[in-house]
């Protein structure tokens, strides 16, 4: 029963990030829209970014104009957590970000596999993933299970290493 669930959960899934429907707000063709203006963002200040809070802020801007029709009306955040680190923190915060995910799963990937261990590494995984379609990072409540489950990798890290 529960692999005919997840089954039936995925394939919900993809169908509501394929559907060719233009006025869903949610599809996966509008946000290739929104992902290609941002990705103009990014190039600007390709190495430093635009700052934290940029894509907040020009949201803002774009919502005063009142123009419904603008593809970045009412969007608050990139959807795609990577691409808004890119356009607000550039590479060089992209990089620092992949730094950490790295370090992370070499840790996993070196330590004995508890099942503590692997709640952790399944919960930053499950976060990275959702951030590939959603804005885990800005949620105070995701973010935080992102956090509190590499610092449990790096505790069992440092308790399992000799003194």
């Amino acid at each position: 029963y529960f692999y005919g669930f997840v089954i039936i959960c995925v394939l919900f899934a993809l169908y509501r990030i394929f559907a060719h429907d233009g006025t869903l707000l949610y599809s996966f063709q509008n946000r290739l829209e929104r992902w290609a203006i941002y990705w103009q963002m990014a190039k600007e200040k390709f190495i430093t970014g635009q700052g934290a809070g940029y894509v907040f802020e020009y949201a803002k801007v774009v919502d005063q104009t009142n123009n419904l029709q603008h593809p970045l009306w009412h969007w608050r955040h990139t959807h795609f957590e990577y691409l808004q680190i890119l356009v607000e923190h550039g590479l060089l915060g992209l990089l620092a970000f992949g730094w950490v995910v790295v370090d992370a799963f070499q840790s996993v990937w070196r330590l004995p596999k508890t099942p503590e261990l692997r709640v952790f590494a399944g919960i930053l995984l499950a976060i990275l993933a959702n951030a590939a379609f959603n804005f885990p990072f800005h949620l105070w409540m995701l973010s935080s299970l992102g956090l509190m489950a590499y610092v449990g990798i790096k505790v069992i890290e440092a308790e399992s290493c000799p003194s």
